[in-house]
């Protein structure tokens, strides 16, 4: 049974549509999706000079409009790993010390593409680190330079995990562990 949209269009074709409308708006060259058989994937390449970074962010919970607190934001631009992670105060979870908020945005405002697996979360996270304002991502032209590994993850084979872990084991050959002095810190 082929599972169809409202306006009849089978959910396949809909979501070959929707990776087809990311390639074209971020100008990316994707080759075939990734082969079950060997798992490799194809890297995406830019068709001109593209500043892209991935960014991960750490939390004390889920809800952060409702006192989760970020303490950790990580940023990778292809050659190298930035980090800045703040202390908390284990019985409330709240920072010890503010992020050092222009410099990151400075960092994040620097790149046309912005990565992140999940990048919903991880937005909500820089909003509550102060990085953004919570009506920034309100308006559709923010989202147009995010790219979330996790839909992209979707379009490839929707059947399959979609965590980091499961993903990174997939197509890279080893997990994502995570990371004593994350765990530690909350």
């Amino acid at each position: 049974m082929v599972r169809r949209s409202a306006d009849g269009h089978s959910f396949n074709c809909v979501l070959r549509e929707k990776r087809e409308a990311v390639i074209q708006r971020h100008s990316l060259k994707i080759g075939s999706n990734p082969t079950r058989s060997n798992n490799s994937i194809t890297p995406i390449t830019t068709t001109r000079d593209t500043v892209m970074i991935a960014f991960d962010t750490e939390t004390t919970g889920l809800f952060l409009r409702n006192g989760s607190t970020t303490f950790s934001i990580g940023v990778y631009d292809g050659s190298r790993f930035r980090h800045s992670t703040v202390e908390i105060v284990p019985t409330t979870r709240m920072r010890i010390r503010e992020f050092d908020r222009q410099s990151i945005r400075k960092v994040f405002d620097s790149a046309d593409l912005l990565v992140a697996h999940n990048a919903q979360f991880d937005i909500r996270a820089l909003c509550e680190a102060g990085i953004y304002d919570w009506e920034e991502p309100a308006s559709p032209a923010f989202w147009e330079r995010i790219v979330d590994t996790q839909h992209l993850a979707h379009l490839a084979s929707s059947t399959d995990a979609m965590s980091l872990d499961s993903l990174t084991s997939k197509y890279l050959g080893k997990g994502y562990p995570e990371d004593d002095a994350h765990i530690k810190v909350v």
